[in-house]
């Protein structure tokens, strides 16, 4: 069984990394759930701000009343729970919400309260589990605020055979974008905390236009909405610039995603591209903090043709390390150490 914010999703970072982690039980031989963490709590529940704890106990029960139990079950991020040692549990941490908190546009006492309850809701979640994060930074903060014993980090994996170089022009015809145009692209939900603002005020600033894919609106874009992943992969392809300018990311598949398909992805040093700075450090001007003056400043780089050495070499990572067939290496080597699948069965996914 495997727990996601939303199964019937592919949209979020944290949704797609649970479909994938389906797809390679089901190739494993295990007979997969993809479920939810049940509906919204009662208001007396809401009311003092625990939702979360309220979902993962009621997962906790529908999960004992399965008979027989399953095998293996995957939680995420507030949605575990602690002391059970069966059945075998791996939880997953795929962000921070005590550290998310600070983004939110709320008054400074709703966030307190948002972020004690989900920070009690993460904390306890991993207790009994063998604890995984996606990125460097995620472990640590789980590590640090948490108390968390990360058994390893597990990033999630791109898919380099839909996300690769594609024709520009074709790209932008399939959209119906012109072809003597600039275009930066946002991809997300059009939260402030992903900074779509920014990145709007940016491309103002160098005379691109921002095109927005995603559930959340951002106002001023050109709105293509929720694509499916072959219509995103040519969203990538039609853009000049993947712009990212969040607050917190705990990997940011997209970015991902975008350097896969060959396309400069100008974002913050935040989640995995904090590790990308340091691994490659061409790449660091591309790494802006967040504001639009930085991010237009990076944007006129990519323009003067400042970015394709860099960007080669940021695609080359990926491919080396965060491919799909990686992730499925590494969770199958995880699961071997369980005893959940024998030794060498992480081999399959080796490239």
């Amino acid at each position: 069984m495997v727990v996601s914010p939303d199964p019937t999703s592919t949209v979020g970072g944290a949704e797609r990394m649970c479909q994938q982690v389906a797809g390679m039980l089901a190739r494993a031989g295990f007979e997969v759930a993809l479920v939810g963490p049940g509906g919204p709590a009662p208001t007396s529940v809401a009311r003092h701000g625990a939702t979360l704890l309220w979902q993962a106990g009621a997962l906790r029960r529908a999960v004992g009343r399965m008979a027989p139990q399953p095998d293996l079950v995957v939680t995420i991020g507030p949605w575990g729970w602690p002391g059970l040692r069966r059945p075998p549990r791996v939880h997953v941490y795929v962000s921070n919400l005590v550290r998310l908190a600070r983004h939110q546009p709320a008054r400074w006492h709703w966030r307190v309260r948002w972020a004690l309850a989900a920070g009690l809701a993460e904390a306890l979640a991993a207790r009994g589990a063998t604890v995984v994060a996606i990125s460097e930074r995620t472990a640590e903060d789980a590590v640090r605020l948490y108390r968390a014993d990360v058994a390893r980090v597990v990033p999630p994996g791109v898919d380099t055979e839909l996300f690769r170089p594609r024709d520009r022009g074709e790209a932008r015809r399939r959209l119906g974008l012109r072809l003597d145009a600039r275009y930066g692209l946002f991809v997300g939900r059009g939260e402030p905390a992903k900074g779509p603002a920014i990145a709007l005020d940016a491309c103002g600033r160098v005379g691109w236009e921002l095109v927005a894919v995603g559930p959340g609106p951002v106002p001023g874009a050109r709105a293509l909405g929720i694509l499916s992943p072959e219509e995103l992969a040519w969203a990538y392809a039609a853009a000049d610039a993947f712009v990212l300018p969040s607050a917190y990311e705990g990997w940011a598949i997209a970015v991902g995603e975008a350097l896969a398909a060959g396309v400069p992805a100008v974002t913050t040093p935040v989640g995995w591209a904090h590790e990308l700075g340091r691994r490659v450090p061409a790449y660091r001007p591309f790494l802006v903090p967040r504001q639009a003056t930085a991010v237009a400043e990076a944007l006129e780089r990519v323009e003067a043709g400042e970015a394709e050495a860099a960007v080669a070499e940021a695609r080359a990572l990926v491919l080396a390390e965060h491919t799909a067939a990686a992730f499925e290496r590494r969770w199958g080597d995880l699961l071997a150490d369980m005893g959940l699948l024998p030794k060498g069965e992480g081999d399959a996914g080796r490239e």
